[in-house]
């Protein structure tokens, strides 16, 4: 094992877990402020797969436009979702996750029925590598990495920069205290679902050209949320950053030393962390 491999593992962990972070910053938006353990949340990012598989591949739209729909639909998909069924149910936790879970079972279902479970191969839009200290690095895969890294420094400014994003913060920390400073939730919420299914769906977006596309890959993107809210603290913008770049090289990283079964390092390592440090990096009591 050489210096390069290493290099090339961490690099491709970085990339990796910045895509799980903008699943997890998503996931935990919509806690924070609407209080739903949205469970559809690994279904809209493979709905962003999807789409980008079929707008970009089948119907041959350039892969940023593709991009950019597949982004605005899923952020209005959730600003349906929020006013046609999860808004009557503000306060009910276990009917507004069932509510979710429902649409788990229909989206994966429709789009079972319509693609096949097959993987779909998306040809990268950024072929080529490029030689950095006697490397060789694919192109597509810094360029989604940058990608990722430009939405999350666009979300840090939209959140303490621009009001609308300042209420979401302030309402997703403290519902009662920003409702006193005339902070609406029927303005908030739905801003807080758009945001956060465009999120997930970008990173289905990102992710399809860099591997496939697939109905069945929600459910390992959910269960890989879980675990960067459990590592990054539930609620917290810098926790699903961390946890997600510390997820993705886990998983990376894993590889080299359990091969296949990388991903049981993953459930070891939360195992501890529900024991050792239940609240996550940046999470409170």
């Amino acid at each position: 094992m050489n210096l390069s491999f290493v290099i090339g593992t961490i690099i491709n962990g970085i990339e990796l877990g910045l895509i799980y972070a903008l699943i997890a910053i998503g996931f935990s938006l919509i806690y924070g402020t609407a209080k739903i353990v949205f469970a559809a949340h690994g279904e809209i990012y493979m709905i962003g797969a999807m789409l980008t598989y079929y707008l970009f591949a089948v119907k041959g739209i350039p892969y940023f436009v593709s991009l950019i729909i597949v982004i605005i639909s899923m952020g209005i998909f959730g600003l349906i979702a929020d006013r046609l069924l999860f808004r009557r149910l503000h306060g009910k936790d276990l009917e507004m996750f069932m509510v979710s879970l429902g649409l788990v079972m229909i989206m994966s279902s429709v789009f079972l029925l319509i693609f096949g479970g097959a993987p779909k191969g998306v040809r990268t839009p950024f072929p080529g590598t490029m030689n950095l200290m006697g490397m060789s690095l694919a192109i597509d895969k810094l360029i989604v990495a940058l990608i990722s890294i430009t939405i999350i420094v666009g979300l840090h400014f939209f959140f303490h920069k621009v009001k609308s994003g300042q209420g979401i913060r302030a309402y997703a920390q403290n519902p009662e205290a920003a409702a006193l400073q005339g902070i609406s939730m029927d303005r908030t919420v739905p801003l807080t679902f758009f945001v956060s299914l465009a999120l997930a769906g970008a990173a289905g977006g990102l992710v399809a050209p860099l591997y496939f596309a697939q109905v069945f890959m929600g459910t390992s993107a959910l269960t890989n949320t879980f675990m960067v809210v459990i590592l990054g603290g539930i609620g917290s913008f810098p926790g699903a950053i961390v946890g997600g770049l510390f997820l993705g090289l886990l998983h990376s990283l894993g590889r080299i030393v359990m091969g296949e079964f990388s991903f049981l390092l993953s459930f070891i390592v939360i195992i501890i962390f529900l024991v050792v440090k239940p609240t996550g990096f940046f999470g409170h009591e």
